[in-house]
Order: C-alpha cells, then sequence, then structure tokens
C-alpha cells in the first residue's frame, strides 16, 4: 500500500473518530484516533464467521421470551440462537450447533402438532 494512501486514509478515519460520525460506511463505534506511526497495513479478505446471535431457547429448542418461558410454535437454531456457548464462541461449532438444534427444532415442532 502507497504510505501517502494509507496516511490519508488514517487522517480520514481520525476526521470521523473525532466527529463520531462516519459517512462512507455507517460505523457507529468509534473508540480512539490512530495517532502514533509507524502504521502498518496488512491484506484483508471477507470470511465465513460464526455470530453469536440472540434469541434463547430451550432444550427443545423452543424460543424464550424474556420471562423465560417457551413462546408457542417458535423455534429457533443456528447462528440466530444466543447463550448456547455462553458469553464466547468457539470456532467450528457453528456447524454442530445448527445441525444439532437444527434436528431438535424439526422433531419438536412435529411433535407439538
Amino acid at each position: 500500500m502507497p504510505a501517502d494512501k494509507l496516511e490519508a486514509t488514517v487522517a480520514e478515519f481520525n476526521k470521523m473518530v473525532e466527529a463520531k460520525n462516519d459517512p462512507k460506511f455507517g460505523r457507529k463505534l468509534f473508540d480512539r484516533q490512530i495517532i502514533k506511526p509507524p502504521f502498518y497495513a496488512t491484506p484483508r479478505a471477507p470470511s465465513i464467521h460464526h455470530t453469536m446471535g440472540g434469541l434463547m431457547i430451550s432444550p427443545n429448542a423452543q424460543v424464550l421470551d424474556k420471562n423465560g418461558k417457551p413462546i408457542p410454535g417458535l423455534f429457533a437454531a443456528g447462528e440466530v440462537t444466543g447463550g448456547i456457548h455462553g458469553s464466547n464462541r468457539l470456532g467450528g461449532n457453528a456447524t454442530a450447533d445448527v445441525l444439532t438444534f437444527g434436528r431438535i427444532a424439526a422433531k419438536s415442532a412435529v411433535s407439538q402438532k
């Protein structure tokens, strides 16, 4: 990466941090400016990653309401669910999670009919 381009990008980022506004990408979280050189850049590419999700489910894959009670007829599995791995996730678990709880959710849904 040409040094002048990296310096310009860092300067642009610092202005957005100062303004707490990112019109380019819509970022909302700003921690601190990048001030002290040297600055480094490394190649990056998108990849598949596990998201933590948020719907709490029962052992039968029933979605729970805010009081911890099952919502009738609503089941979930995979990355939309939360709490399965605690406050962190272990890489590679998404596949086992969706296959296990997907099967449980399907069996639970069918048995309620």
